[in-house]
């Protein structure tokens, strides 16, 4: 299981998927730009048609990158952000979990977590 995939190259949406067997196991890595003129419900689908097909061939997931979501909430419970609560149904759909948990931008009037 070693390849390499490039898709959505249009300026919108890029993704890079490589995907390799490491101690016996398949994994895949993927990196993924938003740009931020990009329709969130357009980004989300399109990364749910590569994770679909990804997902069920690897034994570990990996998925990084820009999606340019400023108003992202981890917390289900307490976002207000349909764009939020779509992405991470999204991941969970697929078993992906977020890894970082705490702000990742901080100013002297906002702090919000825009690393994923």
């Amino acid at each position: 299981m070693e390849r390499i995939a490039l898709l959505n190259v249009d300026g919108e949406i890029e993704q890079l998927w490589i995907s390799v067997k490491l101690n016996g196991k398949n994994c895949s890595f993927g990196v993924a730009y938003r740009s931020p003129s990009c329709n969130y419900g357009f980004f989300i689908n399109e990364l749910e048609t590569a994770l679909s097909v990804i997902v069920p061939e690897s034994d570990v997931v990996v998925l990084m990158g820009d999606f340019n979501m400023g108003d992202f909430n981890i917390d289900l419970n307490n976002s207000d952000s349909l764009a939020s609560i779509a992405f991470l149904n999204a991941l969970t759909a697929f078993d992906l979990v977020q890894v970082v948990e705490t702000a990742t931008r901080v100013t002297p009037s906002t702090s919000t977590l825009i690393d994923l």
